[in-house]
């Protein structure tokens, strides 16, 4: 037989609190006042439930700090050195709390100083120190000095100290130990310079940095001049390069371009005439930096006689022209030719006109130029300032009569002027050759 059902008084299942099964500060290790410091944790619960409003509390020197309450993390700038830290955790499942669980106090290290900013190039004075708002650094050069602006921070808020060694091409300068400094006496371009920084606190932590900078070569500076200074349209000019420099060394080549002719040397003389010219000079240094200048050169119109006229009597050649030069001078040449440097200077006269015997029965070729104060005006315009003169006729003028006298002459001049023809033809090709060999 069976007994009757009775009804059971109700159970409530309470909930279980969360426990701390583990707990650490970080960072592990030695702590140091430039670090933030941190708590883990891990907790089990019976419910299976997740952590949630756990408690925090942070103690320094064995005292709860209430500013840390709850705080996962502690920033850097509220950690002193020889300070003793300590977190604990109460845990909580979003229910109830459970028990709590402490880490071990630890104490707060000396810190090493930060490792040092360095920046290095030209400048008047250098630093070492705390941070600071330094001055913008010029590019390492030769004519002035090489200074280091460096600084650090000390964790422990502890006075610096600044080792300073430097190198030049890998090699130490004991010389310069401790400063900050390079007189530029001590650089040349194309060096590199090594500087190594030190920080140390009072209780001989230390960390360093290093930086390295190559001294720049400078570039030279191009200038150049006329001779005369104020040139004359039609004369040589010279352009004088010598005023070009260069700040850290010397000038080795120059380069002259000069309406397209290309010229080398520290001076280039050519002949102008009227116009707008395109002077180019490029001036390269002993370390081989090379500039280019360009300028307009601007001439006015050329001083030249007018009207040269010539007319030949018997075997007499006469030229005239008009001008107001105080001195004019006469070029010769028995083939047509457009520049001075062929042709025969074969007088000089303060008149606006000039006469010879005809050197040869051939055509003839003159050139007249003016002198202004000490500059000859070498422009050639055909049509201008030369001439051509037919002197074939010179030798209807020989007195070939068996008696041997000479009409105007006492020799026989047709074989003197057909040897001179001969060797002014011969000297021709001769002029002619050379120019096309150079």
């Amino acid at each position: 037989m069976w007994s009757e059902w009775v009804d059971a008084d109700s159970i409530t299942i309470l909930n279980s609190p969360p426990e701390v099964t583990s707990i650490t500060m970080l960072p592990e290790g030695n702590l140091t006042a430039n670090q933030d410091l941190s708590v883990i944790w891990e907790q089990s619960d019976l419910d299976g439930d997740s952590e949630s409003g756990s408690e925090i509390y942070w103690m320094v020197n064995g005292e709860r700090e209430p500013d840390f309450d709850g705080l996962m993390i502690i920033p850097s700038e509220s950690v002193y050195r020889d300070q003793h830290w300590s977190v604990q955790v109460i845990p909580r499942d979003g229910e109830d709390l459970g028990s709590s669980m402490t880490t071990p106090s630890r104490v707060i290290m000396n810190g090493a100083p930060e490792t040092p900013t360095i920046i290095l190039g030209s400048g008047t004075t250098g630093y070492l120190g705390a941070p600071d708002s330094f001055p913008e650094l010029g590019v390492a050069n030769s004519l002035d000095d090489l200074v280091v602006l460096a600084s650090s921070i000390d964790p422990d808020e502890e006075p610096l100290f600044f080792d300073v060694i430097w190198y030049r091409n890998g090699y130490q300068v004991p010389e310069l130990d401790g400063e900050s400094l390079v007189p530029s006496e001590r650089l040349e371009p194309g060096q590199f310079w090594e500087v190594k920084i030190i920080a140390r606190d009072p209780w001989g932590l230390a960390s360093q940095s290093s930086a390295i900078v190559e001294v720049s070569n400078l570039p030279p500076i191009p200038s150049w001049s006329t001779i005369p200074e104020i040139s004359i349209s039609g004369s040589m000019i010279m352009f004088d390069g010598s005023s070009s420099l260069d700040p850290d060394g010397t000038i080795n080549n120059w380069l002259w371009q000069i309406n397209g002719q290309s010229f080398s040397g520290s001076s280039a003389e050519i002949l102008l005439g009227e116009g707008t010219h395109i002077v180019r000079l490029t001036v390269t240094d002993n370390f081989g930096s090379s500039i280019t200048v360009q300028d307009l050169y601007s001439l006015g119109p050329v001083s030249m006689i007018s009207n040269l006229n010539s007319e030949i009597s018997g075997t007499d050649i006469e030229l005239s022209w008009s001008g107001n030069a105080e001195e004019y001078r006469i070029y010769r040449s028995s083939y047509s030719t457009e520049t001075l440097d062929e042709m025969q200077l074969v007088g000089v006269t303060n008149e606006n006109n000039w006469n010879e015997i005809a050197p040869i029965a051939s055509n003839l070729y003159y050139a007249v130029t003016i002198v202004v104060g000490d500059n000859e005006i070498l422009w050639l315009d055909n049509g201008t300032n030369i001439v051509s003169v037919d002197a074939s006729s010179v030798t209807n003028y020989v007195d070939d009569s068996p008696s041997g006298s000479l009409t105007i002459l006492s020799i026989p001049l047709t074989i003197i002027f057909l040897l001179l023809a001969v060797s002014s033809l011969v000297i021709s090709l001769r002029v002619k050759k050379r120019r096309s060999e150079l």
